[in-house]
Protein backbone atom coordinates (compact mmCIF):
# COMPACT_ATOMS: atom_id res chain seq x y z
CA UNK A 1 0.00 0.00 0.00
CA UNK A 2 1.37 3.43 -1.08
CA UNK A 3 1.91 6.72 1.19
CA UNK A 4 -1.30 7.81 -0.12
CA UNK A 5 -3.32 5.08 -0.18
CA UNK A 6 -5.54 3.93 3.26
CA UNK A 7 -8.09 1.02 4.19
CA UNK A 8 -11.76 3.16 4.54
CA UNK A 9 -13.44 1.37 7.71
CA UNK A 10 -15.99 2.29 9.87
CA UNK A 11 -15.55 3.07 13.14
CA UNK A 12 -14.72 -0.47 15.25
CA UNK A 13 -11.05 0.38 13.89
CA UNK A 14 -8.70 2.23 14.89
CA UNK A 15 -7.29 5.72 13.21
CA UNK A 16 -3.70 4.26 11.93
CA UNK A 17 -1.96 5.68 8.56
CA UNK A 18 -3.15 2.88 6.87
CA UNK A 19 -6.53 2.91 7.97
CA UNK A 20 -9.20 5.51 7.73
CA UNK A 21 -12.28 5.71 10.21
CA UNK A 22 -14.84 8.94 10.28
CA UNK A 23 -14.77 11.31 12.71
CA UNK A 24 -16.44 10.18 15.90
CA UNK A 25 -19.99 12.24 16.34
CA UNK A 26 -20.01 13.32 19.99
CA UNK A 27 -22.40 16.29 19.26
CA UNK A 28 -19.67 18.74 18.38
CA UNK A 29 -18.36 17.78 14.99
CA UNK A 30 -17.60 21.04 12.34
CA UNK A 31 -19.47 21.03 8.93
CA UNK A 32 -16.82 19.97 7.21
CA UNK A 33 -16.10 16.92 10.01
CA UNK A 34 -19.65 16.00 8.97
CA UNK A 35 -19.39 16.39 5.38
CA UNK A 36 -16.23 14.20 5.45
CA UNK A 37 -17.52 11.51 7.41
CA UNK A 38 -20.64 11.91 4.41
CA UNK A 39 -18.16 11.02 1.97
CA UNK A 40 -16.62 8.33 3.66
CA UNK A 41 -19.92 6.76 4.23
CA UNK A 42 -20.70 6.85 0.47
CA UNK A 43 -17.24 5.16 -0.59
CA UNK A 44 -17.89 2.83 2.22
CA UNK A 45 -20.92 1.76 1.03
CA UNK A 46 -19.62 1.41 -2.61
CA UNK A 47 -16.86 -1.09 -1.56
CA UNK A 48 -19.27 -3.28 0.53
CA UNK A 49 -21.65 -3.89 -2.37
CA UNK A 50 -18.60 -4.70 -4.35
CA UNK A 51 -17.48 -7.12 -1.60
CA UNK A 52 -21.22 -8.60 -1.79
CA UNK A 53 -20.60 -9.31 -5.66
CA UNK A 54 -16.71 -10.88 -4.73
CA UNK A 55 -18.54 -12.94 -2.15
CA UNK A 56 -21.40 -14.16 -4.62
CA UNK A 57 -18.73 -15.13 -7.37
CA UNK A 58 -16.02 -16.36 -4.93
CA UNK A 59 -18.24 -18.56 -2.48
CA UNK A 60 -15.32 -19.44 -0.11
CA UNK A 61 -15.25 -16.40 1.07
CA UNK A 62 -18.55 -16.66 2.91
CA UNK A 63 -17.24 -20.05 4.33
CA UNK A 64 -13.81 -18.99 5.70
CA UNK A 65 -13.26 -20.35 9.07
CA UNK A 66 -10.16 -19.80 10.12
CA UNK A 67 -8.17 -17.96 12.87
CA UNK A 68 -5.00 -16.91 11.24
CA UNK A 69 -4.93 -13.40 10.14
CA UNK A 70 -2.28 -13.94 7.39
CA UNK A 71 -4.16 -16.89 6.06
CA UNK A 72 -7.95 -15.06 6.14
CA UNK A 73 -5.76 -11.86 4.02
CA UNK A 74 -4.07 -14.96 1.81
CA UNK A 75 -7.76 -16.51 1.10
CA UNK A 76 -8.97 -12.88 0.62
CA UNK A 77 -6.22 -11.22 -1.58
CA UNK A 78 -6.33 -13.99 -3.92
CA UNK A 79 -9.92 -14.65 -4.37
CA UNK A 80 -10.16 -10.86 -5.79
CA UNK A 81 -7.36 -11.24 -7.54
CA UNK A 82 -9.11 -14.08 -9.38
CA UNK A 83 -11.91 -12.18 -9.54
CA UNK A 84 -10.30 -9.22 -11.34
CA UNK A 85 -8.77 -11.63 -13.66
CA UNK A 86 -12.28 -13.44 -14.36
CA UNK A 87 -13.39 -9.81 -15.00
CA UNK A 88 -10.86 -9.20 -17.65
CA UNK A 89 -10.59 -11.61 -19.24
CA UNK A 90 -14.38 -12.37 -19.22
CA UNK A 91 -14.46 -16.21 -19.09
CA UNK A 92 -13.53 -19.21 -16.53
CA UNK A 93 -9.78 -19.75 -16.13
CA UNK A 94 -10.32 -23.45 -15.41
CA UNK A 95 -6.43 -24.95 -15.22
CA UNK A 96 -4.60 -21.60 -15.03
CA UNK A 97 -1.06 -21.83 -13.23
CA UNK A 98 -0.10 -18.78 -11.27
CA UNK A 99 3.53 -18.20 -10.67
CA UNK A 100 4.75 -18.26 -7.32
CA UNK A 101 4.36 -14.89 -5.66
CA UNK A 102 6.21 -13.42 -2.63
CA UNK A 103 4.80 -13.77 0.76
CA UNK A 104 3.34 -10.47 2.23
CA UNK A 105 4.54 -9.44 5.67
CA UNK A 106 0.73 -8.87 6.36
CA UNK A 107 1.66 -8.19 10.42
CA UNK A 108 4.24 -5.83 9.62
CA UNK A 109 1.83 -4.27 6.85
CA UNK A 110 -1.04 -3.75 9.41
CA UNK A 111 1.27 -2.17 12.12
CA UNK A 112 0.77 1.87 11.32
CA UNK A 113 0.64 4.81 13.10
CA UNK A 114 -2.70 6.36 14.31
CA UNK A 115 -0.38 10.06 13.96
CA UNK A 116 0.09 9.25 10.21
CA UNK A 117 -3.61 8.33 10.53
CA UNK A 118 -4.88 11.53 12.24
CA UNK A 119 -2.86 13.76 9.60
CA UNK A 120 -4.09 11.86 6.27
CA UNK A 121 -7.27 12.52 7.45
CA UNK A 122 -7.27 15.76 8.78
CA UNK A 123 -5.63 16.49 5.25
CA UNK A 124 -8.42 15.23 2.85
CA UNK A 125 -10.94 16.91 5.87
CA UNK A 126 -9.14 20.45 4.82
CA UNK A 127 -9.40 19.25 1.24
CA UNK A 128 -13.05 18.82 1.58
CA UNK A 129 -13.44 22.20 3.33
CA UNK A 130 -11.53 24.30 0.32
CA UNK A 131 -13.79 22.43 -2.12
CA UNK A 132 -17.15 23.55 -0.20
CA UNK A 133 -15.53 26.69 0.57
CA UNK A 134 -15.26 27.59 -3.09
CA UNK A 135 -18.82 26.57 -4.12
CA UNK A 136 -19.91 29.24 -0.90
CA UNK A 137 -17.83 31.79 -2.77
CA UNK A 138 -19.31 30.91 -6.14
CA UNK A 139 -23.48 31.39 -4.13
Amino acid sequence: MGADEYLVVDQGYPLTNKVLVPYRNNGHLTNSQRYFNQVLSQCRATVERLNGLLKLRMQRLGKLFTKSIVVAYQHIAASAIIYNFILLEEEEMDGMVFEDQPQIDVLRAMDASTQDGHRKRENLRANFEAVLAQYDDDD
